[in-house]
């Protein structure tokens, strides 16, 4: 995930500090040669001077030289009060400085540059504009380099240095591109590339070249990007190794931010090869260290875990200091690089380890801040809850804490700069929150997360790409390259179509989500409505028992004082009163049920608004999925084009073979004729109608191909007819190898076909049973496929089908050596939406309109069995076989 800013940053290096990178040692000789003098001369303003181009002539090969002599020359002028010496002493340092420590360098130029202005030097004044705007560049700080580098541009115009300028303008367009703002920066090499001729080969030409494929590298126009690379490539020098190191680490920088592990390697391998070479003279260090690190991160692409640590861990041996800026970021960007390989190999210790020492070196480094939070999000995100107590982290608390790092990490400038970084990231936080539960969050990441995914895509369409293709004229090593980009260009076009059913995927899962909710609400509300009630008239009958037990109570105690003669007056009063306290309580009893009745009546009222909304959100819901079935089915055709086109070409090639050899038959049998042979007439005669007998059949072998390829197409439900298993299930199986063969020819599988002979015909829609076949035949390839790519030694792909009539119906089982099901989800496998493969390459409804082909159009079973080694898939069609 963290690969492209990476990529870019090391670009800065190469693109911009060509000399630190590829030093040449020729002017040790002078060096040695003026300090020879030193010994002979007086402590005056000459040995000052002296002093000072000793510290020029080691600001490249000695650091440590020209630090030293510069000091000496400001120590020395001081003391002779030779101001323009402490000037040159200041200005020299910050050239010492400025490939380790910009910042040092930065304080050093500005001593400097006050004392020229002081001083009324011009020259000096903007000289030293130039060379803070240049250190500001590598300093990361865009607004100041662009500020010193007009004003040295401005002045160095004015007395035409060409050279200058251009250097300026160079910088100036790396600092435009910091702040995102690719275009002034591409105008400016387009403008510069103007100067050359086409097959110029000066270093300059590559490098402006070169400079204009990064930027397109940075804006995801990867075709753009490998056009100017490779005309870069192609016109450096043999001898020029700088330029051939930069071309081959560019190009694979390419492939590899197209997920083209493979070719990035290649070319990776070549540009470690120039560096090693003793006959570059390149500095070893630091361009060994961009080798190595290109190089591990290749390896980790293509799940070689054991490699890409070796590269990294060599790439981290040779980095200096961490007090030097550049180094501490590299240093960084190396450890932030090992702890994302360890967690890809789901080693959580150790990454959360590599993952510390990254942060503890990040103080005040915002160009790493967000990677290192990208790789420790999703560590907390996903780490055994053991691993986060040691990181002091609650296991209640790892989505919360996983959101919030993985929410910075693209809330920053540099970040911003990378759609393929934020589509990434938008994609993991969209997993994170729908695992934490909150689908309002994950939709909206996911919908940001499909964005960059379109706006990716609409940078590298197909027309895009051919109109470039037409303009180039490159030898026959470009046509490889043309073949290459076209099947970039369509990968990345079946992506979205993807991400675009992912994201359907995503809306109608949270719109089924709320209509369940919604439902168990009102579920609730009835409940509750329903005890509530229940409650309220259990209360007042219990009331009213209490009243009428205590006017009974009240009358028997007056019957009993009548009978025994009292107060005959008192009797009758307090009669009265209790029959008084009856009526009260009889009428208190019809205004709580009149009451209740009103309630009752708006309760039902606002219960049918909502099965109201919840009936026209069920009508969209089911409008939704027609056309998400439907674009499955598309898809699926799609997938199945590569198969056919390979099955379709064998009829084709023998149709054209026998049109061939009839051709020349003809020819013999008018010469026969001539010779009036009517025996070789004959026997050519028989030839002929052999060929044509042949002929026919593979022109028939075709038009069933295409038959079944429009049945695939169809939209409207088929009628059931008897349909031979065996046929169907055999073309299904060679479809989907020779598909899946098409975009990957490094791919090979055993077929393994066990037909029950006795097997008829079943009663079946072939086109829906088909699609069924077809599904699970490319998950089983596809599983082999993703072992394959794990490195198992001795592992060869095996996909198996068999047939089995069993009396009351067919069976037919689908067997792979892949990974397997495990048992966790093997219950899930069926349900809308679910699927085990990464973002972006599944939809989760592939199973799922099986299911629904096979039980409910067929009346069958399908399920997931278990097995020892791979998946096994069953499906069962019950009834009367014809």
């Amino acid at each position: 995930m963290h690969n492209h800013i990476i990529r870019k940053v090391l670009l800065l290096f190469l693109l911009v500090l060509p000399h630190v990178l590829f030093a040449q040692k020729k002017g040790q000789e002078r060096i040695d040669s003026l300090k020879s003098r030193i010994s002979f001369m007086k402590e005056d303003s000459l040995k000052c001077l002296l002093y000072n181009t000793i510290s020029y002539e080691n600001r490249v090969i000695n650091m440590e030289e020209a630090v030293k002599y510069g000091n000496l020359t400001i120590e020395l002028s001081k003391k002779l009060g030779f101001r323009r010496g402490i000037m040159l002493g200041n200005a020299n340092l910050g050239n010492a400085y400025r490939a380790d420590k910009p910042q040092l360098a930065i304080a050093h130029y500005q001593t400097a540059y006050d004392m020229a202005v002081k001083a009324g030097r011009d020259d000096l004044v903007n000289r030293l504009a130039y060379d803070m705007g240049y250190s500001y560049t590598l300093l990361g700080e865009a607004d100041q380099a662009l500020r010193f580098g007009k004003q040295a541009l401005d002045y160095y115009i004015s007395k035409n240095a060409k050279s200058t300028i251009e250097t300026i303008q160079t910088y100036m367009a790396q600092a435009e591109m910091m702040k995102g703002n690719r275009k002034p920066a591409l105008q400016t090499y387009l403008t510069k590339l103007k100067q050359f001729k086409e097959d110029d080969r000066s270093q300059e030409h590559v490098s402006t070249l070169s400079s204009i494929a990064s930027i397109y590298q940075s804006s995801n126009d990867f075709p753009s990007a490998l056009t100017y690379a490779y005309k870069a490539l192609r016109l450096a020098n043999a001898s020029d190794v700088g330029s051939l190191f930069i071309c081959n680490t560019l190009i694979g920088n390419i492939y590899a931010g197209l997920d083209e592990w493979k070719m990035a390697l290649d070319y990776h391998v070549k540009a470690l090869k120039l560096i090693e070479d003793p006959k570059s003279g390149a500095s070893v260090r630091n361009g060994l260290v961009i080798a190595l690190m290109t190089l591990a991160e290749d390896y980790a692409g293509l799940n070689d875990f054991d490699d890409a640590l070796s590269y990294s861990q060599k790439a981290l041996s040779l980095i200096g200091s961490a007090d030097k800026i550049n180094d501490r970021e590299v240093r960084i960007m190396i450890l932030n690089q090992i702890a994302w390989t360890y967690y890809k190999n789901k080693d959580f210790s150790k990454a959360l380890q590599y993952t510390q020492r990254a942060q503890a070196l990040n103080s005040n480094m915002a160009r790493t801040t967000g990677r290192v939070n990208t790789v420790l999000g999703q560590i907390y995100a996903y780490a055994p809850d053991s691993i986060l107590q040691q990181a002091g982290i609650r296991p209640a608390d790892r989505y919360n804490k996983a959101a919030g790092l993985l929410s910075a990490s693209v809330n920053t400038p540099e970040s911003r700069q990378d759609l393929n970084y934020m589509r990434d990231n938008y994609g993991e936080l969209a997993k994170i929150y729908e695992l934490d539960k909150d689908y309002v969050k994950a939709y909206s990441a996911y919908q940001k997360f499909v964005g960059f995914s379109d706006s990716i895509v609409k940078l590298n369409n197909r027309a895009e790409l051919v109109r470039r293709e037409s303009a180039l004229q490159f030898a026959r090593k470009e046509d490889s390259l043309r073949y290459q980009q076209q099947l970039v260009s369509s990968r990345l076009a079946q992506q979205t179509l993807l991400a675009t059913q992912q994201q359907q995927a995503l809306q109608l899962n949270q719109q089924q989500l709320s209509i369940t909710t919604k439902q168990k609400d009102i579920e609730r509300l009835n409940f509750l409505r329903t005890q509530a009630g229940l409650q309220a008239e259990q209360n007042k009958r219990r009331a009213n028992m209490q009243q009428l037990k205590a006017s009974a109570a009240s009358l028997q105690l007056q019957k009993a004082e009548l009978d025994s003669g009292r107060a005959r007056s008192r009797f009758l009063t307090a009669g009265i009163v209790g029959l008084g306290v009856v009526v009260l309580s009889l009428a208190f009893l019809a205004w709580v049920i009149l009451r209740a009745n009103r309630q009752s009546k708006r309760a039902n009222a606002l219960l049918q608004e909502q099965k109201e909304q919840i009936q026209i959100t069920l009508q969209e819901l089911k409008v939704t999925q027609d056309q998400l079935i439907q674009s499955e089915k598309m898809a699926s055709l799609g997938e199945l084009t590569a198969g056919i086109a390979h099955e379709i070409q064998n009829p084709l090639n023998f149709v054209n073979n026998f049109s061939e050899v009839s051709r020349e038959l003809l020819y013999e049998l008018k010469e026969e004729l001539s010779a009036g042979n009517t025996d070789d007439v004959l026997a050519i005669a028989g030839d002929l109608d052999q060929n044509l007998e042949k002929i026919g059949h593979h022109g028939k072998r075709a038009d069933n191909i295409v038959k079944g390829m429009l049945q695939h197409s169809r939209t409207n439900p088929g009628a059931k007819e008897p349909t031979d298993l065996n046929a169907l299930a055999d073309e299904c199986l060679r479809l989907s190898y020779h598909g899946l063969r098409a975009k990957d020819k490094s791919f090979n599988a055993e077929l393994v076909t066990e037909f029950d002979p006795s097997l008829p015909k079943v009663d079946a829609i072939p086109q829906d049973l088909g699609r069924v076949l077809l599904n699970l035949f490319n998950n089983a390839f596809q599983a082999t496929a993703e072992r394959q790519r794990q490195n198992h030694k001795g592992y060869k792909p095996k996909v198996s089908v068999r047939t089995r009539y069993s009396g009351s119906g067919a069976e037919i089982r689908v067997m792979d050596n892949g990974p397997g099901v495990d048992q966790s989800i093997r219950d899930k496998v069926f349900q809308p939406f679910f699927t085990t493969k990464p973002t972006g390459e599944g939809t989760g409804l592939g199973l799922s309109l099986s299911y629904d082909i096979i039980t409910k159009s067929h009346h069958g079973t399908i399920e997931c069995l278990p097995a020892e080694d791979g998946a096994t898939f069953l499906v069962r069609l019950p009834g009367m076989c014809t």
